[in-house]
């Protein structure tokens, strides 16, 4: 027996809180830890793709309603002509003149901008892009070099890497995509 508590050294021993065991106790805590801020970590990078996405989608949407509203053809050449604005159409550096649906073809800007080219407030780190093609009506994936009377409409939308320059397509991360398609008399 040792000391006036009348417990052996080996009784006292089992019941003590060992390094060993404390050791072992802050290795399981640690990893639980590292579970959950792994968790919530994840979880807050899904909502801010998310929201990326959410913002592409609409920065999208508003440019393409405003595609779609114009007219298939220029209203100055009825019998078609080539895809792009014409220099009348370029004349005030934004999109106000645009008149027909291919004046968007080559379209880019960083950041967006309303037709007027008013800026899109909070949105200075986002871009958006449009291709337009003629198409064939039997397989609308298939661009081609002469009127159809179909045009696909892309628009992509994305943010620019900090310090990159948009016109750079590594530079860009697009978020959404949006296709249409406008056909003559639609």
């Amino acid at each position: 027996m040792s000391g006036s508590s009348g417990r052996t050294a080996s009784e006292a021993r089992a019941r003590a809180f060992t390094l060993v065991e404390a050791v072992i106790s802050t290795v399981i805590v640690s990893v639980a830890m590292v579970a959950a801020l792994t968790s919530v970590s994840r979880s807050s990078l899904f909502r801010r793709i998310a929201n990326e996405r959410q913002i592409g989608f609409q920065l999208g949407q508003q440019l393409m309603a405003e595609i779609l509203s114009k007219d298939y053809l220029d209203p100055a050449y009825p019998g078609g002509g080539s895809m792009g604005p014409g220099g009348d159409e370029t004349a005030t550096g934004n999109r106000s003149l645009y008149d027909d649906v291919d004046d968007y073809n080559g379209w880019l800007e960083c950041p967006p901008r309303l037709a007027d080219g008013t800026v899109i407030a909070n949105r200075t780190q986002w871009y958006r892009k449009v291709n337009v093609a003629w198409v064939r009506p039997t397989s609308p994936d298939v661009p081609v070099g002469y009127e159809t009377w179909l045009k696909r409409i892309t628009v992509e939308v994305g943010t620019v890497v900090a310090g990159g320059s948009v016109s750079f397509s590594r530079n860009r991360q697009p978020k959404a995509t949006l296709v249409a398609l406008a056909g003559q008399g639609r």
